[in-house]
């Protein structure tokens, strides 16, 4: 619960995608109010984005709620509308 994402970042975004099935509705639930939480920007119903380097908290996030196979995370340098994102993070 006072998990808190380090302002580091590296030059890539972090994207993370998650498809988790109804019959995992409660882990899908408290995943998605973890990235909230954390503070990523919601992009799309189950798409987020941070500038901040997150892999090792989003990991313990998947193997926490059981949802390893149902999330990816893409790294990308660039992203369309960035100077928008870059401000709404403060970066």
């Amino acid at each position: 619960e006072e998990m808190q994402l380090k302002r580091k970042t590296d030059g890539k975004w972090r994207v993370i995608i998650y498809d988790v099935a109804n019959l995992k509705k409660y882990q899908r639930d408290n995943f998605r109010n973890m990235l909230e939480r954390l503070q990523l920007l919601r992009l799309q119903e189950s798409v987020y984005l941070t500038p901040f380097v997150c892999d090792n908290e989003i990991e313990y996030l998947r193997e926490m709620f059981d949802v390893g196979n149902e999330v990816l995370m893409l790294k990308v340098k660039e992203i369309e509308n960035e100077q928008i994102y870059r401000k709404y993070f403060g970066i």
